[in-house]
């Protein structure tokens, strides 16, 4: 997944870098022989860019970060980027950043770069990152999540900055995507340096919805969705887990609740939602479970009534005034 967003993003703005689109026409940037037309544009000598052109201008090209911070000041310097077991550090202890670390070290540095890392010229040789305040809480909705990361062009270590250590997730994952590997050279490289970005984000809410309702998903999957959810810097989950088609969630005071999930294979017990919000926590995202409860109007049940007029967890199960299976009926 991560490698799929990689790509589209870079393809995004290749033809843009390798000079592929001037105007409305599209040219190989290494063949003007044609001269330029009547309007001044590059007559097309040929249909398709030879692929030693793309290489090139695919290193050239800036690092295309997603989704784009607030502020973005960069220079023309390549670095390479030597990885180290402790390559990631922060002052003082965090147990959410160390676990980071070690997820992001694989993200970044992907490849066995054996020696080519060691190359001559700058090399970046650690992000190095301070947090003002290390409360590792489940974030919230006013959660400050912006960060500073600055890249100097003379190597050394880089340096970010974040009020929060959910801040620092964001200055890591933008890290991440400055970071390339140079197969031709076996070696990561940093281009456009020195670096000086700051950001936050624009909406406190950053969700994606999964409707486990309608279509379960094993806990594995959901992982994984979490997983790609920090690569665009989303911090919310939106678990649509019952609704009329099934409800597989465990409510231990109404043990019958989840009869109505699709199989008994396809359920949810209190402590899978209790690993799965922990899970998201350590990765900077919340989970939100709405649980549908009887003051929702429907069109299938009566209106609130004496026998229902509380959350469904502490309703009663069906009876004459709601006579639809739980799972439709409030």
């Amino acid at each position: 997944m991560r490698v799929l967003l990689t790509v589209t993003l870079a393809c995004l703005g290749l033809s843009d870098a390798v000079g592929l689109r001037r105007g409305k026409q599209y040219y190989n940037p290494l063949d003007d022989a044609g001269g330029d037309d009547a309007q001044g544009g590059a007559v097309p000598a040929a249909l398709d860019p030879d692929m030693d052109t793309i290489v090139a201008a695919a290193k050239k090209m800036p690092a295309k970060l997603w989704p784009l911070p607030q502020s973005i000041k960069r220079g023309d310097k390549d670095l390479t980027v030597t990885p180290s077991a402790n390559f990631f550090s922060v002052a003082g202890s965090s147990p959410l950043l160390s676990e980071a670390f070690e997820r992001y070290a694989k993200y970044t540095f992907p490849h066995a770069a054996n020696s080519g890392s060691s190359g001559a010229g700058p090399k970046i040789t650690g992000l190095e990152l301070v947090v003002a305040d290390k409360d590792e809480s489940h974030p919230q909705l006013d959660t400050d999540e912006s960060y500073t990361l600055k890249v100097p062009a003379t190597g050394g270590k880089a340096k970010a900055t974040a009020k929060t250590v959910y801040g620092a997730l964001r200055a890591l994952e933008t890290f991440s995507q400055l970071v390339r590997f140079d197969f031709d050279a076996n070696a990561y490289a940093l281009p456009g340096a020195p670096w000086d970005i700051t950001d936050s984000p624009r909406f406190p809410h950053r969700g994606l919805m999964i409707d486990t309702a309608r279509h379960y998903q094993p806990l594995a999957h959901i992982r994984a969705m979490i997983d790609t959810l920090p690569y665009a810097k989303l911090n919310v989950l939106h678990w649509h887990m019952v609704d009329t088609q099934s409800f597989p969630f465990e409510v231990k005071s109404h043990p019958k609740l989840w009869d109505a999930a699709h199989m008994p294979s396809q359920r949810y017990t209190q402590a899978d939602v209790a690993e799965i919000v922990e899970y998201a926590r350590l990765r900077g995202v919340r989970v939100m479970v709405p649980i549908a409860h009887c003051p929702m109007p429907n069109a299938q049940c009566p209106m609130p009534n004496a026998h229902c007029p509380m959350p469904i967890a502490q309703c009663p199960l069906p009876n004459a005034n709601c006579p639809l299976p739980i799972a439709q009926c409030p």
